[in-house]
């Protein structure tokens, strides 16, 4: 099944937060292509900036296993409660397309969202 994720986070090291992710997606998604690193300002009352990307590959596992498997990722790599109250986000991983369904349609109209899958809808139009 075609797996969309968006990746981002506003931590000190972000730009190495979302590589190192994009890497752990290389390793369960086949055929992965990833957009380039990118930031973009924060939401709301967000801290900071946010470094993102997006990265689509193909996986035979449901989408609940994938976001199992993305919500331990996070809190692996230091998303947890006294995060989310001092507003940092180490790492952020959402199954945001799965197959042809939007699985969360605010995040696919979002700038951090279609900067990245624009960037990988070139490439498959050039490919």
């Amino acid at each position: 099944m075609k797996c969309v994720v968006s990746i981002g986070s506003n931590a000190v090291d972000a730009a190495s937060a979302v590589d190192a992710a994009l890497k752990f997606l290389q390793s369960i998604l086949s055929g992965m292509s990833k957009s380039d690193i990118y930031s973009t300002p924060a939401l709301g009352n967000g801290h900071g900036v946010y470094f993102n990307a997006v990265a689509c590959g193909y996986s035979d596992r449901s989408a609940d296993e994938l976001n199992r498997l993305f919500k331990e990722y996070e809190r692996l790599h230091g998303r947890d409660e006294r995060a989310r109250h001092s507003g940092i986000v180490p790492v952020d991983l959402d199954l945001v397309v799965f197959g042809t369904q939007i699985l969360r349609q605010s995040d696919f109209d979002r700038d951090y969202f279609r900067i990245g899958y624009s960037q990988l809808s070139q490439v498959s139009d050039q490919g």
